[in-house]
């Protein structure tokens, strides 16, 4: 896999970076991707220095994937900056390969696509974007597949959307900010967008804190920079413990943003999804694998380690009789009994009789690999991709 990583930093914006938190934002964004895709190779450019010369959307095309970070410029603010990010982004579109983006990264994309940006009136969200919500679209999304009802993230933000573009969803919100996750479908290319930042380690949004303290005192966030340095301290310590129950008590957060791994759900599902998403001009559809199964049973247990164990959806697997004589189970069965409402254990119907056929859709290497396993361990027979 080929990652292209854009941060959205100025010079003197990533070295003030380093400084505090150890990394540019690009360098961060590096990190995260490095240790959840071990396997790829990530490349970081700068599209808002004037040199060397931005990609073009034919250069991008070779990349699986675009990763856009935040950045403490305006996307709204006239500058040749701004102007060359948004020139970037608008390539990125062009090019038919997936991005995503956090913080500034979903601003530039919204711009970029034809949407507005602003300045947040008379208010900030710093630190912990709380109480975040999916919309009707965002529940069953698969960006933030695997997040509760409600969740918190790290969050540090003075901008915020104003109006996402036509083809654009609306995927969570909370009550500062209504845009806290987008999916932005433009010029054949989608991208997946959160105002939050999925990305951080917990020490590099004490790190931000610090960094903007006085900004956080002329808000009213805080009195004072020392009211400043008690959070980034408890946001510290957590960083160090995430187990800790009483650091987790003082910052009133749970699993979803003391845990790495929940942390980083939108850029993992981001990451599952590469191959759907991907604009494929030689191949629209996606591939195929399909087996044959002597029983109901041997076909169901099949689907169930693809559901249950690999995160499979199950509208991408698809169950037919091989026979005209076989109804291939019209009833409901397993999984799909209701509670306190068990299969029979034996049956006379047409669903028991005859082979059952299982495809299911696959869109990439890994994909196919695990399909094959699980048709393997119960039994499959016939199996062919089509």
């Amino acid at each position: 896999m080929q990652f292209l990583v854009a941060e959205s930093e100025t010079p003197d914006e990533r070295e003030a970076r380093r400084e505090s938190a150890g990394k540019s934002s690009g360098e961060t964004y590096a990190a995260t991707l490095a240790q959840m895709r071990p396997d790829a190779t990530i490349t970081i450019v700068a599209p808002a220095d004037a040199d060397p010369l931005p990609l073009t959307a034919d250069e991008i095309a070779a990349y699986n994937a675009v990763f856009i970070t935040g950045s403490p410029l305006h996307v709204y603010d006239d500058t040749p900056e701004v102007r060359r990010q948004i020139a970037f982004m608008r390539a990125v579109f062009d090019s038919g390969v997936p991005s995503f983006g956090s913080c500034a990264g979903l601003q530039l994309a919204v711009v970029a696509a034809g949407g507005r940006v602003r300045k947040m009136a008379d208010r900030l969200e710093a630190g912990i974007a709380r109480r975040i919500v999916a919309t009707e679209t965002g529940r069953t999304h698969p960006l933030l597949a695997g997040r509760p009802t409600v969740w918190d993230a790290p969050g540090i933000h003075g901008d915020e959307v104003e109006a996402l573009p036509a083809d654009a969803d609306l995927l969570a919100s909370n009550a500062v900010t209504r845009v806290q996750a987008a999916e932005i479908r433009h010029h054949g290319s989608v991208f997946w967008g959160v105002q939050y930042h999925p990305e951080l380690a917990i020490g590099e949004i004490a790190a931000a804190l610090r960094r903007q303290a006085p900004s956080l005192v002329d808000s009213g966030l805080a009195n004072d920079i020392d009211e400043v340095e008690t959070l980034a301290e408890r946001l510290d310590r957590l960083h160090r413990a995430p187990d800790d129950r009483a650091a987790r008590w003082l910052l009133g957060v749970d699993d979803q943003f003391a845990r790495e791994d929940r942390r980083r759900t939108e850029i993992g599902n981001f990451l599952a999804n590469l191959a759907l998403l991907r604009r494929n001009e030689e191949n629209d559809m996606a591939k195929t694998l399909t087996a044959s199964f002597d029983t109901r049973r041997e076909a169901e247990m099949t689907i169930e380690r693809l559901v249950q164990d690999h995160g499979f959806d199950r509208n991408d697997i698809f169950v037919v009789a091989e026979g005209d004589e076989n109804s291939a189970g019209l009833e409901v069965a397993g999984s799909d009994n209701e509670s306190a409402q068990p299969s029979p254990e034996t049956r006379d119907d047409a669903a028991l009789e005859g082979r059952i056929k299982v495809s299911v859709d696959i869109e990439d290497d890994d994909r196919a690999e695990t399909v094959r396993a699980a048709f393997a361990e119960f039994d499959a027979e016939q199996v062919a991709a089509n």
